[in-house]
């Protein structure tokens, strides 16, 4: 019988994403955008949104109203939105202007 074994290192700051197969169509716009994040095709109940600024720090979660996020009190830059649905989650860049 043979093992297969791997090595996973994690460290600060890092997003991991594992088996996002039913976010996958999952998509945000526009992008860039300057007031709203709009999310098409979510499929299922998404349980939360966390938006990451480049460095890692956490600068927003949303626990409802998923279809428009205001980005209005987000300053400009590069930005990872996590949206996780039943303990899946997928990471989406986008920028903020």
């Amino acid at each position: 019988m043979s093992r297969k074994s791997a090595i996973v290192t994690v460290t600060e700051n890092t997003l991991l994403v594992v088996n996002n197969e039913p976010l996958k169509s999952l998509r945000i716009f526009p992008n860039p955008t300057s007031t709203v994040i709009n999310l098409r095709d979510i499929i299922g109940f998404v349980d939360r949104i966390e938006i990451y600024s480049i460095t890692g720090q956490q600068v927003k979660r949303i626990e409802s109203n998923f279809n428009k996020i205001n980005a209005k009190t987000i300053e400009a830059g590069v930005y990872f939105s996590k949206i996780s649905n039943k303990g899946q989650q997928k990471i989406i860049k986008f920028i903020k202007e």
